[in-house]
């Protein structure tokens, strides 16, 4: 897959890179931009932000492309207009693997057997978390409630 990160700063596109992505842009022009990364227009969106800039995401899809619902990490839940679903066949779909762990637990679990076995083989390279002392708390609390945090962030005794 041609990886294409949006993020709201330059230290998560920084880290979006860093992780593989080919390219990583922020929110301004969101779907002519992703058109112009895209050659036209994306085959997949993952959005697990939700929030205004889902419409624009789902705009920017190609023909018969797969919007990909995670979460709502911007605390709004969008209202995606049908229209612009019917128009070029385009599909919007819910992933909740909360749900489908509880509905398959044996697929579940040998899907995290298999991420975990490729973690240890080396073919797959996770983000480690930043670890902060339980005193600060409140500092990873805001981060993540300003949406400063980049990646993880792990309090520790």
């Amino acid at each position: 897959a041609r990886v294409l990160a949006l993020a709201s700063t330059p230290d998560k596109r920084a880290a979006a890179l860093a992780a593989g992505a080919e390219a990583a842009v922020g929110y301004d022009a969101l779907k002519d931009t992703i058109r112009e990364h895209t050659g036209g227009g994306a085959d997949v969106v993952i959005d697990p932000v939700g929030g205004d800039a889902a419409e624009a995401a789902l705009r920017a899809l190609g023909a018969g492309g797969r919007f990909c619902v995670l979460g709502f990490t911007s605390g709004a839940i969008p209202k995606l207009p049908a229209n612009v679903v019917l128009l070029r066949n385009r599909t919007v779909v819910g992933v909740d693997w909360g749900d489908w762990s509880r509905t398959d637990p044996a697929a579940s679990r040998d899907l995290a057997e298999d991420v975990l076995r490729r973690i240890g083989a080396g073919e797959l390279h996770p983000a480690r978390p930043r670890a902060l002392p339980l005193a600060d708390a409140a500092t990873a609390t805001r981060a993540y409630a300003e949406r400063s945090a980049v990646g993880k962030l792990v309090l520790t005794p």
